[in-house]
């Protein structure tokens, strides 16, 4: 699911009482706050991943291959000026001649693949959420008499708990925002008068204590409460309503307009070559693929990480659950057409094919194949919480060795260090990467702050496409240990452990929330690159 990642930004403002991380940002400048992940922790004291270091003191005067990196996503803005160069077009394929030139299965797939889209060019916007859809599966095993198994029994008990949990959930924001949002309106006005010219700020709320009256009182409660201005919770109240209309929706079925069966995981030939979508919906995939690739070279919007690359755009994510099928089939098509990276921004609580994803994992595998995924944006120890797709093997929970799953960490090197939406865990978390308040490119050429695992992973999976570009003898899993060996670590700072609410009294070290401990840095993966090729360092 990829909607929370746009939520998280939904009710930022100029002041926000609880995230102190966020109000820590608002100190920097905003040239600093748009580039902040290149930076360098070790020169420029900012927890970034050294790419702006590795490209001057590494990479300078080395000429890399260029390195395809599959983005399977909602959509890509493929016209997007700062993305535009650096898309991939399939040379074997004829444009909009009808036929499957180049034989791999997929008619007119010049730039990628659509699993979300039907034959006649329409395409799924929203879906259910994986439990809704068991709901209904187990609703129709039940209409025809179906005796269902033991491990059925278990898995219907499960989802059944958590399918009512969200909806009590979804109604219980939706009057928890609305709430707040008719306090907002009756107590931000009064603080707006009170300041006249003077900016919004927390500094300005608290001095309006020392007065008086209704100011007073308005100051009080907006300090107390957390309260934005009322318009910022109407995008949070829309999504909270989505919810119930869609993903929660049991009477709801977009996968008519694909028109194949979902749980065929064998059938492959389905769907459309249509990679954009809405363009005034789609700014999830454009914003992951700007951070792995936007024009480093050019005075526009902002850089992406890695310089000799092309983006493979595969749609397999609506906004709601993906399914495992189109999961699957992405994979199998980004390996099959020359994908050497693979990047995920996407997961979701239950699969229905966790083998069939599996089995496509393993397939990239075997063809040197590295997958980048988010470790998803629900502030959960995922050690314990399911969260899939999963980075270990069904059968010994053993890590895949061309996987990396990635938290999301923040620009403050102290307390507020790893997101605090982020989902960590010592095992099934491999590496953080920057992850809050990412600036990258949004469709129409617009850009924009993005908060969510979903911009991590791609921050990692340039990463690996550098490597993978300027010592391409590497093979997967070395990419993949050399990005784990080389992480920064911050072994004495403790910080808050994630937690969707923003309460903060549970603390813990930031190097017990994945299994390196660290967060990316690609200067130090260059230069351990550089050993490992040249023979200095075995892995």
């Amino acid at each position: 699911m990829i909607k929370r990642t746009i939520l998280l930004g939904l009710l930022a403002s100029a002041y926000v009482v609880g995230n102190p991380a966020q109000a820590q940002e608002k100190k920097h400048s905003e040239e600093l706050r748009k580039n902040w992940q290149h930076k360098d922790p070790e020169k420029d004291g900012i927890p970034g991943v050294a790419a702006d270091r590795a490209y001057a003191e590494v990479l300078a005067g080395k000429k890399g291959e260029t390195v395809l990196v599959a983005v399977i996503d909602s959509g890509i803005d493929i016209n997007q000026e700062d993305l535009k160069d650096h898309i991939w077009v399939n040379e074997d394929e004829i444009p909009n001649n009808g036929i499957d030139d180049d034989k791999n299965g997929y008619i007119d797939d010049v730039n990628g693949w659509n699993f979300i889209g039907g034959k006649d060019g329409k395409y799924v916007g929203k879906e259910n959420t994986e439990p809704t859809r068991l709901m209904n599966y187990f609703a129709d095993k039940k209409a025809n008499h179906v005796k269902l198994t033991n491990e059925e029994k278990a898995l219907y008990k499960e989802v059944k708990k958590k399918y009512k949990a969200d909806v009590k959930k979804a109604e219980g924001r939706i009057a928890r925002y609305k709430k707040k949002q008719a306090l907002s309106n009756e107590y931000y006005p009064v603080i707006t008068e009170a300041l006249g010219d003077e900016k919004l700020s927390k500094k300005a709320i608290e001095k309006l204590l020392e007065k008086g009256g209704k100011v007073k009182k308005a100051a009080k409660a907006i300090l107390k409460k957390d309260l934005v201005p009322a318009e910022r919770y109407n995008g949070a109240i829309e999504y909270f309503q989505g919810q119930l209309d869609f993903y929660l929706n049991r009477d709801f079925n977009a996968r008519t307009i694909v028109g194949d069966d979902p749980y065929n995981y064998s059938d492959r030939s389905y769907g459309n070559n249509d990679v954009i979508g809405d363009v005034k919906e789609e700014q999830h995939g454009t914003h992951v693929a700007g951070i792995i690739a936007a024009d480093r070279n050019n005075t526009l919007g902002m850089r992406g990480i890695a310089d000799n690359v092309k983006i493979m755009p595969v749609r397999a994510v609506p906004d709601g659950d993906e399914r495992d099928k189109d999961v699957a089939n992405a994979i199998r098509y980004a390996v099959d057409n020359g994908a050497q990276v693979v990047n995920m921004s996407f997961g979701k609580v239950f699969p229905t094919s966790r083998q069939a994803v599996e089995d496509a994992i393993r397939y990239a595998e075997s063809k040197g194949v590295v997958l980048v995924a988010a470790a998803g944006n629900d502030s959960q120890n995922i050690d314990i919480e399911n969260k899939y797709p999963k980075p270990v093997a069904i059968a010994d929970n053993k890590h895949f060795p061309n996987w990396l799953h990635v938290g999301a960490s923040s620009i403050n090197k102290d307390m507020a260090l790893p997101g605090l939406f982020s989902n960590y865990g010592n095992y099934m978390v491999d590496l953080f990467s920057p992850g809050v308040q990412i600036y990258s490119t949004l469709t129409e050429n617009n850009y924009a702050f993005f908060n969510g695992t979903s911009m991590a992973s791609p921050v990692v999976a340039g990463c690996a496409a550098v490597l993978r570009s300027y010592y391409p003898s590497l093979t997967a899993s070395q990419v993949v240990t050399i990005l784990k060996k080389s992480v920064t670590t911050y072994p004495n700072q403790p910080v808050f452990i994630p937690n969707s609410e923003r309460k903060h009294g549970k603390t813990a070290m930031f190097s017990a929330l994945s299994n390196t401990g660290g967060v990316v840095n690609l200067y130090k993966a260059t230069k351990l690159a550089e050993e490992v090729t040249s023979g200095k360092v075995t892995l």
